[in-house]
């Protein structure tokens, strides 16, 4: 039963069940902080702030960012040339498609 009280953020549970061991722990973070900045389906945190919220550098932050672009999880646009990027979580339906899964416990046919 969760007992919290407000201050709760979303995560799709796809990005958990399937696509968060492609985009590293990086791409987990930063997607776990842009959920939570979200409004109205955009976020727009600095970099700098990303990281300092974090305790990771801009470049952990910058690496995170570019993996969940890769898999069409989120885009972003600049906000003009002295403001932070303004950042978009993509539905799912539109993320780019995982490769099959293996699972470790699957026998070999000979």
């Amino acid at each position: 039963r969760d007992k919290r009280k407000e201050n709760r953020y979303y995560v799709d549970n796809e990005f958990l069940n399937g696509y968060a061991k492609y985009v590293g722990w990086e791409g987990q973070v930063v997607y776990h902080a842009l959920c939570r900045h979200s409004k109205d389906e955009y976020s727009y945190p600095s970099q700098q702030h990303l990281a300092i919220e974090l305790g990771i550098s801009i470049s952990s932050v910058k690496n995170g960012l570019k993996l969940l672009k890769d898999w069409n999880i989120i885009a972003s646009i600049r906000r003009g040339n002295t403001q932070s990027n303004e950042y978009w979580l993509i539905d799912r339906s539109e993320w780019k498609v995982k490769p099959e899964q293996r699972w470790s416990n699957q026998t070999i046919k000979k």
